[in-house]
């Protein structure tokens, strides 16, 4: 081939590789486009939530308080390379969390940490809150509800402000959830690993999730069970169920051990049990016997004045730690050790007073409902925030006269859990009706009730503070719940009329046909 014709074929070919390019670019935008045509709800209510979010954020300082300092020191202790353990007494994941965005964004960057939370893990909550809510329904529309009603909840909101353990708990457990919920409906082993290694990490993020895991296990096999079509799958149920367990306490253990191993003990941490049961048993301190009278006589005291709240174990603390010196308690480690076995031994003797206090508090958190307004009462910023906030044509309204007004009722937030019992019981007799997802419906209601009984059982936890990470799943369920009930309530409706509109049939028994039944 000579010159000429070489360079004739140069000539031609170099269009058609323009042309590739741009075919490509053009299926590119393609794509992107029909993805937001297809899933134009969630973009629009991600953009909704992005610019609501954004107003909030130029207005409020990062909060920092309570337990927020033992976390800063856990995060810093891991930049100077100290082991995940450092962070004890408490559990490393949120630490490492903050050590992570620290890296990014510069030590003690805290305004990085709540971009993070209100941006990043809000969003992502959002679009998980959004998918779980079309899994259990298998309807957009209510699925964008739930995902916009998440979205103006301000209590759960303001806890992204603050260097607390709310966000990244609540957001791993959501998404562990989704996973959960795919795993028992696909069946597949894809869903199961990652779903059980999140459900793990949750744990170490925020202890109290831990007793959590065995009666969702439960519920996953019942899952599973209930899914399976033809002859009862039993060997890939097992399967399934021994990888979920595996991988979700395989976190835990590794925690676990590690702790052991440097002598801390084999606990998650000595406050997860300590300081809620002495909490518990704090209200009948006064049945412990004289022998234990300079441990018992400093808390009393302490309690006794604090008239708000039914706590009182950190302020006595150190009181009762110089009392339990004359009793042979010389290290911190081995007042753990004691108050422990004292509380359960006082558990043990007491039984009913012990359930008593149970229920004293779980009623308190579901009543309870707060703003912080993100800084301490006697903060002058706290004040300037909340001006701000109030000058704002949506923020002022919805804190003036919602959030501050009848969400503050102790009635209305006792109504708030009976709704979610009561949407919770219809939208599953709905769903089994119509034979479908059932129980991710139940898996879902199971993990809040569980939740919550465990977190008051093992943490006196009249602060609802405690419930903020499952709070989502509460407005999961009461929105689904109520989009089912509006949709088969219209349904009927529509099937009444047109049935009724019909002429009857010309038939020799003059009767009609019985219309199907509604479908979602």
């Amino acid at each position: 081939m000579n010159t000429e014709s070489l360079q004739k074929t140069s000539e031609i070919r170099e269009p058609d590789h323009e042309d590739k390019h741009k075919e490509l670019l053009f299926r590119i935008a393609r794509n992107i486009l029909s993805f937001f045509i297809r899933h134009r709800l969630i973009v629009i209510i991600l953009v909704i939530s992005f610019f609501l979010r954004w107003s909030l954020y130029r207005g409020i300082a990062p909060n920092y308080f309570g337990d927020s300092d033992s976390y800063d020191r856990g995060a810093v202790s891991l930049l100077q390379g100290n082991s995940l353990w450092s962070s004890y007494p408490r559990t490393p994941a949120y630490p490492a969390y903050l050590a992570f965005v620290y890296k990014l964004a510069g030590i003690k960057n805290r305004k990085a940490v709540v971009i993070s939370q209100l941006f990043i893990l809000g969003l992502l909550n959002i679009m998980t809150l959004y998918a779980l809510g079309v899994r259990i329904t298998g309807n957009k529309i209510i699925g964008a509800l739930v995902a916009l009603s998440f979205n103006l909840d301000f209590i759960i909101i303001q806890f992204d402000f603050a260097i607390l353990t709310e966000s990244l708990s609540g957001f791993l457990l959501l998404l562990s959830i989704l996973m959960l919920v795919k795993s028992a409906q696909e069946r597949n082993l894809k869903w199961t690993i990652p779903s059980g290694i999140v459900m793990g990490i949750t744990a170490i993020v925020r202890p109290a999730f831990a007793p959590m895991l065995a009666p969702v296990f439960l519920f996953f096999l019942l899952g599973l069970v209930f899914q399976s079509k033809s002859g009862m799958e039993w060997k890939r149920i097992v399967i399934h169920s021994s990888i979920y367990v595996a991988l979700s306490v395989l976190p835990c253990f590794i925690w676990l051990k590690g702790n052991q191993s440097r002598g801390n003990g084999f606990s998650f941490s000595p406050f997860m049990m300590n300081a809620g049961l002495t909490n518990h048993v704090g209200l009948y301190f006064e049945k412990l016997p004289d022998e234990y009278a300079a441990i018992r006589d400093p808390y009393v005291n302490i309690r006794n004045e604090r008239l708000t709240t039914i706590g009182g174990y950190y302020r006595a603390r150190e009181k009762m730690f110089s009392g339990a010196q004359g009793l042979g308690i010389k290290t911190d480690k081995e007042f753990e050790k004691f108050m422990t076995k004292l509380c359960l031994r006082l558990i043990w003797d007491n039984p009913k007073l012990y359930w008593k206090t149970f229920w004293i508090a779980w009623d308190m958190m579901w009543a309870n409902r707060f703003l912080m307004y993100f800084q301490p009462p006697e903060s002058k910023e706290s004040t300037e925030n909340l001006s701000r906030l109030q000058k704002k044509i949506f923020w002022g309204f919805w804190i003036k006269n919602v959030e501050a007004g009848i969400l503050q009722k102790n009635w209305f937030n006792k109504i708030q859990f009976k709704l979610f019992l009561i949407s919770a019981i219809l939208s599953s007799i709905l769903l089994w009706r119509e034979r479908r997802r059932l129980m991710e419906t139940l898996l879902v209601c199971a993990i809040v009730l569980t939740l919550s009984i465990t977190t008051n059982a093992l943490e006196l936890s009249e602060n609802m503070r405690y419930r903020v990470p499952f709070q989502p799943l509460v407005v999961l369920i009461c929105v689904c719940g109520a989009g089912l009930i509006f949709i088969y309530g219209a349904r009927l409706i529509f099937f009444r009329k047109r049935m009724d509109e019909k002429p009857s049939p010309k038939s020799t028994s003059g009767k009609r046909k019985k219309s199907k039944r509604a479908t979602f």
